[in-house]
């Protein structure tokens, strides 16, 4: 019985029969990022009965989107089972297997068989990994959004030389550059086509599939982000040497005669980039649930005797005073600006999403990738960041 791959919505897609779908990041609707991503239109048709597999790249909420996976699991009668890459944390396995899903992790950098039609390797890089697959005797290369490291990317090449079909992310995905920056948010533009052509020249797939990028910036602080997306048009006008497959909603791969389609796809992506695209504002938090949760992570950072950052402030867009976190001294507190130096300013950035980075152990990799802030220091900025997120132990 002959498997067809059939995109569903940014980074999803399925591997299907007559008889059952194996699936990739289900994220069918709802804001993610603290609600600074939309998709660019919502999945409404989908046979959930069909479902027999997920298959999750990494835990990036625009593939590892709990609604939808609890929408799955609530309109289906069969036992699904989700696949995860090996993590040394086993807090999203544990979760899943509550909301009733049957749950393995895959080691990496092997090939195992899933189904009669289907088998899989993961090749992680850091928090994301890529998969590939084969399927109908043609290899398949799921890269997403991840940038994969020299020596993953031999691996691969050597054990798969011809890669028939390759799936890459091709637009912004995360801060580059503060919003008045247009030469850093041009370069970033740049840098994605340029590393989609630098991977194309490496593992010279046969058909490239651009994908993992249906979505806008939604929120008041990062929706200048709007005016830097690729789009489909613009991936065809400056990679149109390359053998691109486009896919819309709903549509099956297909194996030859794709040009005219291609054509008809590009119009239809043109409509929905172009279409109206509802922006949310910020919600400000009161000081005193922004002064509670600084308080517990500085208890929890104790308990982990790092060497801490030196005192760090934040100025906010929603308040007067400039929010201090000082890790190294136990104390967190609002401050006049006028008895701050501004070399001591890390960033700017609202009142929502400070609470949110305080809040959460992946609230780091999520601020950044927001983009709902301006940087002021950059050596203050990466260095707390990049403590907080270290924080969380996902491997």
């Amino acid at each position: 019985m002959t498997a067809e791959i059939r995109f569903i919505n940014h980074a999803c897609f399925s591997i299907e029969n007559e008889e059952e779908s194996v699936i990739f990041d289900p994220w069918f609707f709802g804001k993610v990022f603290n609600d600074s991503w939309s998709l660019l239109r919502e999945t409404e048709k989908i046979d959930y009965e069909k479902i027999k597999f997920i298959i999750i790249t990494h835990e990036h909420p625009d593939h590892l989107h709990w609604p939808t996976l609890k929408k799955i699991i609530e309109n289906t009668s069969r036992e699904i089972n989700v696949l995860l890459p090996l993590r040394k944390n086993k807090n999203v396995a544990n979760n899943l297997r509550k909301i009733g899903f049957k749950c393995a992790e895959i080691p990496p950098n092997k090939e195992f068989k899933l189904n009669n039609f289907l088998s899989i390797s993961n090749y992680p890089t850091g928090h994301d990994s890529a998969y590939v697959f084969k399927v109908n005797d043609k290899v398949y290369l799921n890269q997403n959004d991840c940038q994969l490291s020299r020596s993953q990317c031999v691996l691969i090449k050597n054990k798969y030389p011809k890669i028939d079909f390759w799936f890459m992310q091709f637009s912004l995905a995360g801060y580059y550059a503060n919003k008045d920056d247009v030469q850093g948010l041009t370069e970033a533009k740049s840098f994605h086509k340029n590393m989609i052509r630098k991977y194309y020249d490496y593992f010279k797939p046969e058909v490239v599939v651009p994908f993992a990028s249906f979505i806008y910036f939604c929120k008041e602080h990062n929706k200048f982000l709007n005016d830097y997306i690729i789009n489909i048009n613009e991936i065809i006008k400056d990679l149109g040497d390359l053998p691109l497959q486009i896919l819309f909603y709903e549509d099956h791969l297909l194996y030859e005669d794709y040009g005219e389609r291609n054509k008809i796809n590009n119009l239809k992506w043109q409509r929905v980039f172009l279409g109206e695209k509802p922006i949310l504002e910020h919600k400000s938090k009161n000081n005193e649930d922004i002064l509670k949760e600084a308080n517990e992570l500085i208890s929890f950072v104790n308990t982990k005797r790092r060497n801490k950052p030196e005192e760090t402030y934040f100025r906010l867009y929603d308040k007067k005073q400039i929010f201090m976190l000082d890790l190294a001294g136990n104390k967190a507190a609002f401050v006049d600006e006028d008895t701050v130096p501004s070399s001591k300013i890390a960033g700017v950035l609202h009142s929502e999403d400070l609470l949110f980075f305080l809040k959460f152990p992946w609230g780091a990799d999520t601020l950044n990738i927001t983009s709902c802030f301006e940087v002021k220091s950059p050596r203050l900025w990466r260095q707390i960041l990049i403590f907080k997120d270290q924080l969380y132990e996902r491997f």
